[in-house]
């Protein structure tokens, strides 16, 4: 497996991740009725526009045919420079629990730290349990709070970390 900075045309090979995880990941966490709704084409669309701005920093996980099997997003705060958000890091469910989140990490928190970023959050579902990765590399739940999904209510975890340096330590 390979992680490489995403280019505009990966594009649908992130959103095709995108969705197949959502449906596994939030089977059973999500209404059936929301996760119908999610297409390739919407999800092309939207990571064509993050993947033009400039402002986000996407990855994407290659298997040896350069399939992309999983992909990772982050950011810095905008008004807050020397803290990042890690918006999202997605595997399809044949290729989880392999180590491949380690390496989307390490290439977040590289990037955090080239950012100049010092700080870290993450928001994850609380029915989530790919969390545990997070707290495995010493993230703690600072609070909790609700979002509307739908018709659904969902809760879910902040999560911070306090040192990019410490992470990137333990991901060395």
């Amino acid at each position: 497996m390979h992680v490489r900075a995403a280019t505009i045309k990966d594009a649908e090979g992130i959103a095709h991740v995108h969705v197949d995880t959502w449906r596994t990941t939030y089977l059973n966490i999500m209404s059936p009725a929301y996760l119908a709704t999610l297409t390739y084409d919407i999800r092309k669309k939207l990571w064509q526009k993050h993947l033009s701005d400039k402002e986000k920093h996407i990855f994407v996980l290659e298997n040896e045919q350069t399939e992309i099997v999983g992909f990772a997003a982050c950011n810095q705060r905008p008004l807050e420079p020397h803290v990042g958000d890690l918006t999202s890091i997605y595997i399809i469910k044949e290729e989880q629990q392999k180590g491949y989140g380690r390496l989307l990490m390490k290439a977040l928190f590289q990037t955090f730290n080239e950012l100049g970023c010092e700080k870290v959050f993450v928001e994850v579902l609380v029915e989530n349990d790919t969390r545990h990765l997070y707290e495995y590399f010493g993230a703690k739940i600072v609070e909790i709070d609700t979002m509307n999904l739908g018709t659904q209510e969902l809760e879910f975890f902040i999560y911070k970390w306090d040192s990019v340096k410490n992470v990137l330590a333990q991901l060395a």
